[in-house]
């Protein structure tokens, strides 16, 4: 079962309409239908150098006129011992910067990829982030939450200070079939003994509800296997943002991929892909969590 908890809330602009034992979020400022739709959604991403260097970063800019709504990103060649320290949204320059960097020795070559998600700009789009505390604890937590009756678009986590001995673990929105998300929970993990201070950083992309918001996802099975997930939009929508989870070992586990497997410059993206990577063998089991964040086109 997920570590994530799954809390129920009434908040100002929106109720629960219980039935039957289904619960389903209706807008109170707007009869269904009326809200708006996402428009223009496109999906680019650019890499880094392909070398053997300890540390690499790459960064996307949405095309003119866009703004950016989502961050993900990937690694290829890391084979468990690169995790992604950064995937940064930055609204600012409408930019997306990923930064991968060794867990443990890699004497071949890897590379970084990062994607980002853009659209026509929507009503009321703001970034929110939220920090940890700052030690040198093996765990740290950090939420992001939307203001008011505002939801979530899209997502990105940062460590600061991991120096590549700390990983992402979670970079998790809320929400559900029918419910669109309003937070996004993140959690990263010492890979072992490391006596610096770290901070996590957690990322909403938020903006005004717009129509048949969701979130949907996918959960491989328990086993201890690199292993992959993706969660895919239903018919009619396209996808916003993107998260990951893994679930059931900490600190062990590399997330090597977190973004949308379609779409591109003209097209937009309808599915997240994950990918989770051991660092050493594990006898644990664990599965990975892919969510995607939808709405109608």
């Amino acid at each position: 079962m997920s570590r994530r908890r799954i809390r129920w809330a009434t908040t100002l602009g929106s109720i629960l309409v219980a039935s039957a034992g289904l619960a389903v979020w209706v807008p109170a400022t707007a009869e269904a239908g009326t809200l708006p739709t996402v428009t223009g959604v496109v999906k680019v991403e650019a890499a880094s150098l392909n070398n053997s260097n300890v540390s690499k970063t790459a960064k996307v800019t949405c095309p003119d006129g866009k703004r950016l709504i989502n961050a993900g990103g990937y690694i290829v060649g890391g084979n468990g011992l690169v995790g992604m320290d950064d995937v940064y949204p930055d609204l600012t320059t409408n930019s997306v910067q990923v930064t991968g960097k060794e867990t443990d020795p890699l004497s071949t070559n890897w590379w970084v990829s990062a994607v980002a998600t853009c659209a026509d700009e929507p009503s009321g789009l703001e970034l929110v982030w939220t920090p940890s505390a700052a030690g040198s604890a093996f765990m740290m937590v950090a939420t992001a939450r939307c203001p008011g009756t505002k939801t979530v678009l899209g997502s990105g986590a940062t460590i600061e200070g991991g120096q590549g001995e700390v990983i992402l673990d979670t970079i998790t929105p809320n929400g559900g079939l029918g419910a669109p998300a309003t937070e996004v929970a993140t959690e990263a993990f010492e890979t072992g003994t490391f006596t610096g201070d770290w901070i996590l950083n957690a990322f909403a992309i938020c903006a005004d509800p717009l129509s048949g918001q969701q979130m949907v996802e996918d959960e491989t099975v328990s086993g201890s296997a690199n292993n992959g997930a993706r969660a895919q939009c239903a018919a009619g929508q396209v996808e916003t943002g993107t998260g990951a989870e893994q679930v059931g070992v900490y600190g062990v586990v590399n997330i090597a991929s977190e973004y949308p497997i379609d779409g591109s410059a003209t097209t937009a993206p309808t599915a997240t892909t994950v990918y989770g990577e051991e660092i050493a063998a594990t006898t644990g089991t664990w599965s990975i969590k892919a969510f995607a964040l939808c709405a109608d086109a």
